[in-house]
């Protein structure tokens, strides 16, 4: 059975919400686990056949703040041909030009690292919670693909 690993930062929940389903969804045919950045140890990064980034924007583009020491550990990573995928949230009700950079971080972090994208990023703006039942499901189950 494939492995996934899913690696998040949230402070307010929207982020595990949408990390939740996605989990749910890829549990059917994989392995999954779900550790919270902060608690994930660097050196079991490269231990799953799907890596999964997610984070939230804030302020003016940046990561969740327990995001910010695991991304600090993940450049210095060598993930040649890694699979994975990345997960983006923010608020439009925010500056518009900085609601996805969480998503364009990791991306680029991912890339630098040789590590590779397997789809679109999943970007969703404000709250989670109406896009969960149709198109964070869908993302995921594009995934399968992947496995």
């Amino acid at each position: 059975m494939s492995k996934v690993q899913i690696i998040y930062g949230t402070t307010g929940g929207n982020t595990e919400i949408v990390v939740d389903k996605i989990s749910e969804v890829l549990s059917e045919k994989a392995e999954v686990i779900v550790t919270r950045a902060e608690e994930f140890d660097i050196n079991d990064i490269n231990k799953s056949d799907l890596l999964i980034l997610a984070s939230p924007t804030y302020g003016h583009g940046i990561l969740q703040r327990e995001m910010i020491p695991f991304y600090n550990k993940l450049i210095m990573q060598d993930l040649k041909g890694q699979k994975s995928a990345v997960v983006g949230l923010g608020d439009s009700k925010y500056e518009i030009n900085y609601m996805f950079k969480s998503a364009q971080i990791l991306e680029e972090a991912l890339e630098k690292i040789n590590a590779k994208l397997v789809c679109p990023s999943l970007k969703i703006n404000a709250s989670p919670i109406p896009f969960l039942d149709n198109r964070v499901k869908l993302w995921a189950q594009g995934l399968f693909d992947h496995l």
